[in-house]
């Protein structure tokens, strides 16, 4: 158990989330060329593909935030105004949907006819998505958002803010962004063996999706935060959890089936 101040935390005169975000991006641009190379991919074919993609991140993340803003609003039984808009936060969920079908989009569909080139580039790129969230919620944990519950545990942390914006005050919490930054670590890392191995090629999305969706929708139970909101008896990430691991296993199945009658 350690004792951390989230108001005194800066760097480089940035706020954390910032900086390490921005870090995380520059780690993935600088990365995303040697896996091409790795599979033989244009790089001045798919790198230009990557950066047209990044602003869906921010769109898709502020556009679902909003939608559940407003969800929020009419389960409260409150006024939707303009506030509900810029009030909303980003959620990680709706950037990675956005940056998955803006890429998806451009590889397809952008005078590249070769499936098994667009397939190797498309693994290069899943790869980097867990990388860049790492630092993220390394990011989320020195800013004091997306934290855990109130427990007194051996790996607990003591924050010392008293924020609105971030809903916490003084208490003891299990720091739930480390531990999902650890878990995203580990599925980077077993990403890249599969692409180093060629195993699962073409897949590394389906591979991606299904893992992270079952440990997102069980680290949730651990989670603080309520102002993402709760629909019924679970929160708005683990209904696009269980969404996202049926579409994924439907996916496969039928991918499978083609496969066998093709």
């Amino acid at each position: 158990m350690w004792e951390f101040d989230t108001t005194k935390f800066n760097v480089a005169g940035l706020p954390p989330y910032m900086f390490f975000a921005g870090t995380g991006l520059m780690v993935v641009l600088a990365l995303y060329p040697f896996l091409l190379l790795k599979r033989n991919c244009k790089i001045d074919v798919f790198m230009p593909r990557l950066l047209c993609s990044l602003p869906a991140i921010f769109i898709g993340a502020k556009l679902l935030g909003i939608v559940l803003n407003i969800l929020k609003c009419i389960q409260n039984g409150e006024s939707i105004c303009i506030e509900t808009f810029f009030q909303s936060g980003i959620i990680y969920y709706g950037g990675l949907i956005g940056i998955i079908l803006t890429f998806f989009y451009l590889s397809k569909y952008k005078n590249n006819r070769n499936p098994i080139e667009i397939d190797d580039s498309f693994d290069s790129f899943v790869i980097l998505i867990p990388l860049f969230h790492v630092f993220g919620r390394i990011g989320c944990f020195l800013s004091g958002c997306c934290y855990g519950i109130e427990r007194k545990t051996y790996i607990s942390v003591l924050y010392t803010i008293n924020s609105v914006e971030n809903g916490i005050s003084t208490s003891w919490r299990i720091p739930t962004q480390l531990l999902e930054a650890s878990f995203e670590f580990v599925v980077f890392i077993l990403l890249l063996l599969l692409f180093l191995k060629r195993i699962c090629q073409g897949k590394l999305l389906y591979v991606y999706l299904l893992v992270y969706s079952v440990g997102r929708f069980c680290l949730e139970f651990i989670r603080g935060d309520t102002v993402r909101g709760r629909f019924f008896f679970l929160s708005t990430s683990q209904w696009i959890s269980c969404c996202l691991f049926i579409y994924v296993i439907i996916k496969l199945v039928k991918k499978k089936g083609n496969e066998e009658n093709g």
